[in-house]
């Protein structure tokens, strides 16, 4: 069966129902009697034939939205400006029916083009605005968009164009430019090609006549040729872009001008282009690297403000060496700066590697881009010439100076990627205690990012200390936070209203979360200090003492709830106003209170898409908790006096309940010499709801305690495990195998007298009563 048609077959109708009823003032019965009239034909029996689906009939106060019903719209078309009026009327539900209908036809992409040529790019915005019409209209519009994108920068029309330039015919020539002009940045960079290509000279005037006319739509592509490899291509944009009277391109304009990487033409034309910008010639590298510097230190601490689309995010235009032309990307803008800083500090370092600024703010750039193009979770390459090679060979003292300007300027990712490097280069433990501060290796263990504690903590498991150094006492604070993991995926409702909180934590425990309700803010910083497992928290925004962004803020502060994804539930009336106060924060998401199961799911994901690549999913967290307590496990096995174990003994008694770490905490256990330790390492291997595995770890870790501290066991515990193990003739064998074991364990440490009640039964050894 093929696509249908998108042209009209009664458009007129839906136009004119709507004026003709309002007019008239026809009554809402007529248009329902028309929408009831049809009855499916051969049927015996009306009542057990299946008729057609039809729209929902309407209330008499809706003789308007009656009229459009009653034109029974067929086409896509039809059913796009029906649902559009349908909107307009306060009807979403009739509308995102139709909707839905258009989107089940399934158009080719040649089809959603037409639609998008008749109805125009205006109507599609409109309709995709209102938030009623989710997610059905914004799926349209995105599907049309891109239907009318793809057919306007086909490669093989923009290449039919660009010959067209030639044509004789003005009238052709003059088509081609505007089918040029309509492919905005697609078109500007097929025109590039042909000026990149010395084979094709005779078409370049034509093409720069045109890049010129294209205005705004060239700039970006032709700033990226600034970039590329050849001279020729360069000379050709900056002569453009200063016909064109580009101030952005002046400072790179200045680079190329003094650059000692220029070709004699290619300075000469930077000169040139620079006078026709009337901009000011520098007299020197210095000059220009100071003023490279002072861009991209802007730019990195976030000082420029960047123009950004509603979803945050920017074009950047660079040369692709890969691909060989200009390409550009929409990306958030905190990439955009990055990226641009780099570059930036790069070109700076370039003309000036003498400046200690520059080079810090050089060697902090390189690694912060290169994590994130490599992988936040991967270790750098350190191949020759790498980013990661290029930063070693810059040595320790100039890789500590840059971690300080990274944590003092809050950008975490370069951080992490500096401590890497240097724990590769093995420091020694005179770092950690250079002055009566804390050294800069210490200080990122109180970040709220968890990539860059745990490498912190990795570099100082590497170091490994011997003596006090000031901040010690925060490698115990970070194991424990990272030890303290209860497996599972939390999140925290915070508002005074008790059937809010139950509507709100139940949509959340459907998303897979376990849910904790807080009353006020209060209560809530104390549960998410105590745990390490939320990943999302929502708050009532009429909430007071603290109102929700002072709360935001507090939480911020802390390292231990820093990276919280945060939404705010208000009503529809406060929403602008809430929206507004929170607008500062890229981790919070303001929200209108659903009432729905299917708005609160939409309102989960979009609370989940705040967390950006940096942000830390539940099995890292895992993988991170399990790493603390091989470190733990590693200093108690040393039998180091500068670290206090015992003050995580909560901590790892809480998690030998937790499947995924029980074994690693069971062996820290082992190393503490407390009667809770070895109480809790006997409860669990006694416990046979849990894996054997486990049960085994904890014998093991049992039996090491009381190698090192002899039994610490009450006497009615030693008696219990006696009970235990006689109990246990019917369990499987494994259990009794690691009953034995335990009491092997306590009679090779002490000798018991026989209580009376045993020695009645049988005067054999206590624990072969069992057998």
């Amino acid at each position: 069966m093929g696509k249908p048609s998108l042209k009209t077959k009664s458009d007129w109708a839906i136009r004119a129902g709507l004026g003709i009823v309002l007019a008239l003032g026809v009554w809402w019965a007529d248009a329902a009697q028309g929408l009831m009239a049809a009855e499916p034909k051969g049927a015996a029996n009306p009542a057990e034939a299946k008729p057609e689906e039809k729209l929902p009939l309407l209330k008499p106060e809706d003789p308007a939205v009656a009229a459009i019903l009653a034109s029974q719209p067929t086409t896509p078309l039809e059913k796009m400006r029906a649902a559009e009026l349908l909107a307009r009327l306060n009807r979403a539900d009739l509308a995102k029916r139709l909707l839905k209908e258009v989107l089940d036809v399934k158009l080719d992409e040649s089809q959603l083009a037409d639609l998008g040529v008749e109805l125009g790019s205006v109507f599609f915005m409109r309709l995709a605005s209102r938030q009623e019409l989710a997610p059905e209209a914004q799926q349209i519009r995105d599907a049309v968009f891109g239907a009318m994108k793809a057919r306007l920068e086909d490669p093989k029309r923009l290449h039919m164009l660009i010959q067209q330039l030639q044509d004789p015919s003005f009238e052709k020539r003059q088509r081609a430019v505007a089918g040029l002009c309509e492919a905005h940045q697609a078109g500007a960079v097929a025109l590039i090609a042909v000026l990149a290509d010395p084979a094709r000279q005779t078409e370049h005037p034509a093409i720069r006549s045109v890049l010129v006319q294209m205005g705004a739509d060239a700039v970006g592509p032709l700033l990226a040729c600034l970039e590329a490899p050849a001279d020729r291509l360069k000379a050709e944009a900056a002569m453009l872009l200063a016909q064109m009277e580009v101030q952005e391109a002046v400072l790179p304009l200045q680079v190329l001008a003094v650059a000692e990487t220029s070709s004699p033409p290619l300075r000469a034309a930077a000169t040139q282009a620079l006078r026709r910008l009337k901009a000011q010639m520098p007299s020197s590298p210095r000059e220009v690297a100071e003023l490279l510097y002072r861009r991209a230190f802007h730019y990195y601490t976030g000082q420029r403000v960047i123009p950004t689309d509603l979803e945050g995010r920017t074009r950047l235009w660079q040369w692709e060496p890969a691909q060989g032309r200009p390409v550009g990307q929409y990306l958030p803008v905190h990439q955009v700066r990055l990226r641009r800083a780099a570059q930036w500090a790069r070109q700076a370092y370039e003309l000036l590697p003498e400046d200690p600024r520059i080079r810090l703010l050089y060697l902090t750039t390189m690694l912060e881009e290169a994590k994130y193009s490599q992988g936040l979770d991967k270790p750098l390459a350190m191949g020759k010439d790498t980013p990661g090679d290029r930063a070693a060979s810059f040595g320790l003292e100039t890789l500590e100076a840059a971690l300080r300007f990274a944590l003092e300027s809050r950008h975490p990712v370069a951080a992490t990627a500096i401590l890497e490097i240097m724990s590769r280069l093995n420091p020694s433990e005179a770092f950690l205690r250079r002055t009566s501060e804390p050294s800069p290796i210490v200080q990122a263990l109180r970040y709220a990012d968890r990539r860059l504690r745990m490498a912190a903590l990795g570099l100082i498991m590497t170091i490994r200390p011997t003596s006090p150094y000031p901040g010690a006492s925060y490698v115990v604070e970070a194991m424990e936070f990272f030890a303290s993991s209860l497996g599972v995926r939390r999140a925290l409702v915070v508002t005074g209203q008790a059937e809010a909180a139950s509507a709100l934590a139940g949509y959340l425990a459907e998303a897979g979360y376990t849910v904790d309700t807080a009353q006020t803010g209060r209560d809530s910083i104390r549960l998410l200090l105590n745990c390490c497992d939320y990943e999302l928290v929502w708050l009532d925004a009429s909430l007071r003492s603290p109102e929700p962004m002072v709360l935001v803020q507090q939480l911020r502060r802390d390292a231990r709830t820093g990276d919280l994804l945060v939404g705010i539930f208000c009503q529809q009336e406060e929403y602008e106003r809430t929206r507004r106060l929170a607008e500062a924060d890229e981790r919070i998401l303001v929200f209108v209170r659903p009432y729905q199961p299917d708005l609160a799911k939409l309102d989960v994901a979009r609370t989940l898409a705040l967390a950006g690549p940096e942000w830390v999913g539940f099995e890292q967290r895992q993988q991170q908790a399990q790493q603390a307590l091989h470190w733990i496990a590693q200093l108690a096995q040393e039998g180091q006096k500068l670290y206090d174990l015992h003050a995580l003994e909560p901590t790892l008694l809480r998690a030998l309940q937790v499947s995924s770490l029980a074994s690693p905490a069971a062996k820290v256990l082992g190393s503490l010499g407390t009667p809770a330790s070895q109480k809790a390492l006997v409860d669990l291997a006694s416990r046979g709801t849990h894996p054997v595995e486990i049960r085994q770890a904890a014998v093991d870790a049992f039996a090491q305690s009381v190698q090192k501290f002899g039994i610490l066991l009450t006497a009615q515990q030693i008696e219990r495990q006696y009970d235990l193990y006689n109990a246990s003739r019917h369990l499987p064998a494994e259990t009794q195998k690691i009953l034995g074991q335990i009491l092997d364990v306590i009679e090779g440490a002490v000798s018991l007298p026989t209580s009376p009640k045993q020695s009645a039964e049988k005067s054999q050894p206590l624990k072969k009563q069992g057998k």
